[in-house]
């Protein structure tokens, strides 16, 4: 097919997803609750990464007798990077937009369709980062409800994070089926005993004692699926992250160069969140609608992060 001649930039449609990140995670997305997006100015190019010894440095801060001061650097090193485009089109029929109370409804539809592939894309790029990490086995499934030690797993990750790095870990994503054996283990019930009936809270009440409990300051729950079946059969639901992981790391920001974070979501800020054009496609009576975006998901300090595995 040849390349459309007359390209259209869609702000009016743009401007409706600026919080497509946020929208992302209310779909029960939590990718980039561990890689947080960071606007880059350029689609490639260097940033700075921090490591573990520049976190645990150690310095002689006493000044000699009118001397200068002793001196310590930022200790970041240089990574590169080099952002893919994402994106997809989607055509918009005359006839079917005839369905819709305006042409421009059925526009906003139809990026909504695409907007929410592109979002599932982007949480299995960081889904697979994640579950590509050493994972540490627990001796216990917490299916195991009568004997699993969620406290004691949790307990001995954010301790072997803090012998690398100095900082204790408290930010946990797990799926939301594995938060429902949490739920019922022994152990936690135990906890939270003088709870009057833990089982009938809602859940926002159930996540702030299973935290409390896990010694957490914010806990995210994945329940985001996939159809696993190949096109034309049946519909099978699969959990996007694995029901038997569960990643803790420390409290992540959207500062490139600042802390100890496990990753970013590099975004081309020169696109914002997502572009839409449009052009005509006379010969199928279609406006075709194009979404796109720029992103790299980088890690820059594995460290920061502990996969427990074998849940």
């Amino acid at each position: 097919m040849s390349a459309p001649t007359q390209v259209i930039q869609r702000r009016d449609l743009s401007d409706l997803v600026k919080e497509f990140d946020t929208t992302s995670n209310m779909a029960g997305f939590v990718g980039l609750g561990i890689m947080p997006k960071v606007n880059v100015v350029n689609p490639d190019g260097n940033y700075p990464v921090i490591n573990k010894e520049a976190l645990t440095q150690d310095a002689d801060v006493k000044r000699s007798n009118r001397g200068a001061y002793n001196r310590v650097d930022f200790g970041f090193e240089q990574a590169d990077f080099k952002l893919t485009e994402y994106g997809l089109e989607i055509p918009v029929d005359d006839a079917l937009a005839k369905n819709y109370d305006s042409y421009f409804r059925a526009e906003a539809e139809a990026q909504d369709i695409v907007l929410d592939i592109l979002a599932k894309k982007q949480e299995i790029r960081i889904r697979d980062i994640v579950e590509g990490q050493s994972a540490k086995a627990v001796a216990t499934p917490w299916s195991t409800s009568a004997t699993a030690t969620p406290r004691a797993n949790v307990l001995a990750g954010q301790k072997a994070v803090r012998d690398l790095i100095g900082t204790i870990p408290t930010k946990m994503t797990m799926t939301w089926d594995k938060f429902q054996e949490i739920l019922i283990t022994a152990e936690f019930m135990d906890s939270a005993k003088y709870t009057s009936n833990v089982l009938a809270l809602g859940l926002d009440a159930q996540i702030s004692l299973v935290k409390s409990y896990l010694g957490l300051s914010s806990l995210s729950l994945s329940y985001g699926v996939l159809n696993s079946a190949d096109e034309g059969q049946a519909f099978s639901a699969a959990s996007i992250w694995d029901t038997t992981k569960a990643f803790l790391q420390v409290e992540p920001n959207a500062t490139i160069a600042g802390g100890p974070n496990f990753g970013h979501t590099l975004n081309w800020a020169a696109d914002e969140v997502v572009n839409t054009e449009s052009y005509e496609e006379p010969q199928t009576r279609s406006n075709i609608l194009r979404t796109r975006h720029w992103r790299q998901e980088k890690v820059k300090l594995a460290e920061s992060g502990y996969l427990l595995s074998n849940l």
